[in-house]
């Protein structure tokens, strides 16, 4: 939607935002709602087929109006998808349970405040698309360049 050799036509009633604006300053690979949705979708389906497949159907929607809107290029969601795929492959090795899942489990057993405590600052960062962190980010690059030149 920002690029001016795409022509992109305004949907009848929709307010774009400008240029200068979060959207118009932002990296697009890979997608984060791509690897978010896709990781969900997949997690799903090792739970419920049901389920997995509807969240997946309901990311390619999402996927599709970020491209059809000029958010993201085609293998911008493509890339983040697969993150999201590799992730939860990866997360559902041997290796990873028995380095990670069971030491959650036992701390979620013997901690559960703390444990609790953090899922929420986990999820809620998920949720929010990380924009803690993104804003975070540009001061601690100029921090690290002052550091390390």
């Amino acid at each position: 939607m920002f690029n001016p050799r795409l022509n992109f036509l305004t949907p009848s009633g929709i307010q774009l935002p400008s240029p200068d604006s979060y959207w118009g300053k932002t990296e697009t690979f890979p997608s984060g709602h791509a690897a978010v949705f896709a990781a969900l979708g997949v997690g799903l389906l090792y739970i419920s087929r049901p389920a997995g497949t509807l969240v997946l159907i309901y990311s390619l929607l999402v996927c599709l109006g970020r491209i059809y809107f000029g958010i993201h290029y085609p293998s911008d969601i493509i890339g983040g998808a697969c993150i999201g795929i590799v992730a939860v492959l990866f997360a559902k090795t041997k290796l990873i349970d028995y380095l990670l899942t069971r030491r959650l489990i036992k701390w979620s057993m013997h901690h559960p405040s703390w444990f609790y405590f953090a899922f929420f600052i986990v999820t809620y960062s998920v949720a929010t698309g990380f924009q803690e962190l993104k804003g975070i980010a540009g001061p601690m690059k100029l921090i690290m360049k002052i550091i390390w030149h």
